[in-house]
């Protein structure tokens, strides 16, 4: 968890502690990462943020990235070609194996009759 604290004196929440459970970050060019909820919803003023897991290893920390939206066209396309071939593998193979046996031994019965 983290904390976020109004520094405008004006604001009615100030220095009350608001608590977030859960924050997302984007890059600001200029200021660097910024919050989502960093805005105070009452002053619109930029508040303090407090982290108190700020000494935790980045290691240790759960960080993601959008691995599919930073590849180059290259990768997405291997990427998308793993993927379908492991979808094939695990629900359309077996089914495909068995029709196609099924219809074999339907040919092979067929060429025996006539």
């Amino acid at each position: 968890m983290s904390y976020y604290f109004c520094e405008n004196k004006d604001c009615e929440r100030y220095g009350q502690q608001e608590t977030v459970t859960r924050e997302s970050f984007k890059y600001v060019s200029g200021i660097g990462l910024v919050g989502e909820k960093a805005k105070c919803p009452i002053c619109g003023q930029m508040r303090k943020y407090v982290n108190p897991d700020a000494n935790v290893p980045l290691s240790e920390k759960n960080i993601g990235f959008g691995m599919y939206s930073s590849a180059s066209a290259e990768q997405k396309r291997e990427m998308l070609r793993k993927r379908s071939h492991e979808h094939f593998n695990k629900k359309v193979k077996e089914r495909k194996d068995h029709l196609m046996n099924q219809a074999m031994t339907e040919m092979r019965g067929l060429g025996k009759r006539g």
